[in-house]
């Protein structure tokens, strides 16, 4: 069981759909070389314009202005398939820090477990259980950790 849930954790297909369904799909884009000086320049900018945009008085043609060069600083910064120009802060939200997070959390994996696509001497899965550092059980069927995880799997997908 432990085994079946490592391969379904270091599958990188789960990278692809979350990749996909943020428009960041194209093998031509850098998502995988991303650094982390690069991620931090995105969250410093998407922290300023939220700073800005708290301040701004602008309304009609100027707030767009605001919002559409917001747009384009970022996605300069996060490269995407199918580029838009935010409208509002639940566009910003559903979008921008959705993907910045997703990212990070992709770059971060990405960075722990390593390489995925070269070979190891030892079982490769074996290999990057190891790298994660932690122990990783089966839980008893009976238990209460088990019944949550089993009820939160059912209400959510």
């Amino acid at each position: 069981m432990v085994a079946n849930f490592m391969k379904i954790l270091y599958s990188q297909e789960i990278y692809r759909y979350d990749l996909t369904e943020m428009a960041m799909d194209s093998a031509d884009l850098p998502i995988g070389m991303l650094s982390n000086l690069h991620l931090e320049r995105s969250e410093e900018v998407l922290q300023q314009f939220l700073e800005v945009v708290k301040e701004s008085k602008e309304t009609g043609q100027k707030a767009v202005a605001v919002w559409s060069d917001f747009s384009q600083r970022w996605f300069t910064l996060m490269p995407s398939t199918r580029p838009f120009i935010f409208k509002d802060y639940q566009d910003l939200a559903d979008h921008g820090a959705a993907a910045f997070e997703t990212i990070r959390d992709i770059n971060v994996a990405s960075h722990l477990i390593g390489d995925m696509s070269g070979s190891t001497l030892d079982d490769p899965l074996s290999d990057r259980y190891n790298k994660l550092g932690c122990s990783v059980s089966a839980l008893d069927e009976d238990s209460d950790d088990y019944n949550m995880i089993v009820k939160y799997l059912r209400d959510n997908l």
